[in-house]
This record gives structure tokens, sequence and C-alpha cells, in this order.
């Protein structure tokens, strides 16, 4: 029974750092997407 209990709270710690990775991994695309919006605004789009 404890292999059981201890498999699900390992399986627990790994989808929390799962979580944790994706929570950190949006807000670096959503601080690039921040900073490109402010980029574009500045720089006039006919540049490119």
């Amino acid at each position: 029974m404890s292999q059981i209990t201890g498999f699900f709270s390992e399986l627990k710690t790994s989808f929390d750092n799962l979580s944790q990775s994706i929570q950190s991994f949006l807000n670096t695309i959503e601080a690039i997407r921040s900073f490109l919006k402010i980029l574009f605004s500045i720089i006039p789009l006919d540049l490119f």
C-alpha cells in the first residue's frame, strides 16, 4: 500500500513541476508578445 501512496505522491510532484513549467513558459510568451507590441508601436511597420 505504501508503494502506491509513494507512487501517487511522486506523480503529483511531477505534475506540479510540469504545471509550473507550463505557467512560466506562458508567462514568457506573454512577456515577449507585449514587448513586440511595444516595439511595433514605436517603430512604424513600413520600415520592415
